[in-house]
């Protein structure tokens, strides 16, 4: 079976990928974007897994202001004091940057 904690070489795993992934406004779209983050969860992903700068799932997506998995990741234990290597920045500290602030709203 496939690793759902596995890198690619540049060192991103599914759930940071997932994290970039605005779905709209759509309840059914929003629905079925939640079911894929649980069941990648239920299969065993790291909510809190670090690239290879210590950037979360969390900080992904903040930063890519996709509020819908913002919020699921909290609600799923992820880790909003997690520190990235280089500019040691929370998932918060993303989010207060002054073009991402949507998504704490």
């Amino acid at each position: 079976s496939a690793d759902p904690n596995a890198l690619t070489s540049s060192g991103m795993g599914c759930l940071h990928f997932l994290a970039r992934l605005e779905p709209g406004d759509d309840p059914k779209v929003i629905a079925r974007y939640q079911l894929t983050l649980k069941k990648f969860l239920q299969l065993g992903a790291d909510v809190n897994q670090r690239n290879v700068n210590w950037v979360t799932p969390l900080h992904e997506a903040a930063v890519s202001r996709a509020s819908v998995a913002v919020k699921f990741f909290i609600q799923n234990e992820g880790d909003v004091h997690r520190k990235t290597r280089i500019s040691k920045e929370t998932p918060l500290q993303y989010a207060m940057r002054p073009n991402n602030r949507t998504v704490i709203t």
